[in-house]
């Protein structure tokens, strides 16, 4: 399913529209790396360096409020608003 679809989903209902979109924050580490203008495989090697045990959660804080967070095998980045 594309973005569009998704935003087309959440926007349909009166209520999903005016709560905030958390799955919108973060973002994929192909999008992460365009934006910091580095490689896919160095951001996901800066992930794994950084990456600490927080809770049950695994996260790796990259510096300048860009924190990176593991779900399952793969990561999602948030960058800071």
């Amino acid at each position: 399913m594309s973005g569009d679809t998704l935003e087309c989903m959440s926007l349909s209902t009166a209520t999903l529209s005016d709560a905030p979109n958390p799955a919108a924050t973060y973002v994929t580490i192909a999008a992460a790396a365009v934006r910091l203008s580095i490689s896919t495989t160095a951001l996901r090697a800066r992930c794994r360096r950084y990456a600490r045990r927080e809770g049950k959660d695994v996260v790796a804080r990259l510096g300048a409020g860009i924190v990176a967070y593991k779900l399952g095998a793969s990561w999602r980045v948030r960058f800071p608003e």
